[in-house]
């Protein structure tokens, strides 16, 4: 079967969904989707490449619909020179015994007056095998002017690894790891790591997939501002039809943000107001008490439940060494262990910094409590007792 028989059996359009920036509050590109139809009938894009496949033209197939993209790209990038297009295409090609010449984007944008600077090639590294020829064609692409993305990264086999070898302008973060985020610590930590690791290279992270302003307002926090998604809009025919609902949709999640760092803001603040308060309590009952006898008996009748405290220990402020036992107020996880009297917290953060810091007091950032296994945050303060300096710790349940 040749090329001719599939594209006389469906009608072939492309779609084009928009590139969101939230701190530039508009769009800055479109990804350009294949779609296939047949009568009134929606052809799946996956039945529509599988069938290209099975005929063995995928790589004709690829290089058509590349070439419909750029050239319904032209009148966009004719209105807003800075546009990008993000071009997908079948990524294990890469593998397969090409020239890198072959793929023919050069040629094409070079007909329709594209910058290669305006393309933005979309790359599934999880589906090419040889590292040695994922890094000969990016380079390739990239000499020439073009913007390489690794798409749908955190899905299937992506490895951190190839972030190194590709150096990718753009990371595009796998709707898997998005989808419901905010409910979801384990995929909100991976995200943290990846963009971590792109700010390292200097690469852009996208999150793909976006259909909920509470997943974007938790990308956000960790300092993402490109997005891709249903919430924004769908693919579609006709974009600039959407441009109405996009700008609103933009405007609702600034006023969102916003709103949510204010409340943030507050929480911390009044979170910090309470904690010192009740630090002030309890350091005003160590004094009353010799420190030798710092236990579970001596303290647990005053442990605050409103302030849903979790332990609490005491730390010679010179040696950094822990005085007493860490006081529970809970039950323990497996393989998690409070720290014993004598033990050193010379390492830990929290000792550092309040020591350091001009009001000798530190509320640290949430994080798996060692002592219980529970996510929390610990306040520390400072405070001296008969002549000598001690570092109170308080870990509050988040």
């Amino acid at each position: 079967m040749k090329l001719e028989h599939i594209l006389n059996k469906y009608d072939i359009k492309i779609y084009f969904q928009p590139i969101i920036s939230t701190v530039n509050k508009k769009i800055i590109g479109y990804e350009a989707l294949t779609r296939g139809f047949k009568q009134d009938l929606v052809i799946s894009p996956v039945h529509l490449f599988e069938e290209v496949k099975t005929h063995h033209l995928t790589f004709e197939f690829d290089k058509y619909v590349r070439t419909l993209a750029i050239k319904k790209f032209v009148p966009y990038y004719e209105q807003n020179p800075d546009v990008l297009l993000f071009l997908n295409f079948e990524s294990s090609l890469i593998d397969e015994e090409l020239n890198f010449d072959d793929f023919d984007f050069y040629n094409i944008c070079k007909i329709e007056k594209i910058p290669p600077s305006n393309i933005v090639l979309e790359i599934r590294e999880d589906k090419i095998e040889n590292s040695k020829k994922l890094k000969n064609f990016t380079t390739f692409y990239k000499n020439r002017g073009f913007n390489i993305a690794l798409d749908d990264f955190g899905m299937g086999g992506s490895t951190f690894d190839r972030l190194s070898l590709v150096k990718p302008d753009i990371v595009k973060v796998d709707r898997s790891i998005i989808h419901n985020i905010h409910y979801n610590f384990i995929h909100s930590e991976v995200l943290k790591a990846i963009s971590k690791m792109c700010n390292k290279i200097g690469a852009i992270v996208l999150a793909e997939g976006v259909e909920q302003d509470d997943e974007i307002l938790k990308c956000l926090k960790t300092d993402i501002s490109i997005y891709q998604g249903f919430y924004f809009s769908t693919p579609q025919d006709k974009i600039e039809k959407e441009y109405d609902n996009i700008a609103q949709r933009i405007s609702d999640i600034s006023v969102l943000n916003l709103k949510m760092i204010k409340e943030h803001k507050e929480k911390k603040e009044a979170l910090l107001y309470h904690t010192n308060n009740y630090s002030n309590y309890v350091i005003e009952k160590i004094k009353t008490m010799n420190l030798e006898d710092f236990s579970c008996n001596k303290i647990q009748e005053f442990l605050n439940q409103e302030l849903k405290l979790e332990a609490m220990y005491l730390i010679d402020y010179h040696s950094a060494r822990q005085i007493g036992e860490t006081i529970i107020s809970g039950e323990t996880k497996k393989f998690f262990q409070p720290a014993q009297h004598g033990d050193s917290h010379y390492l830990k953060e929290y000792y550092y910094i309040t020591k350091t810091s001009k009001d000798q007091t530190f509320i640290s950032q949430k994080y798996i409590s060692h002592a219980t296994g529970n996510m929390c945050r610990t306040f520390a303060k400072c405070f001296c007792h008969d002549d000598k300096d001690y570092i109170l710790c308080l870990d509050i349940l988040v």
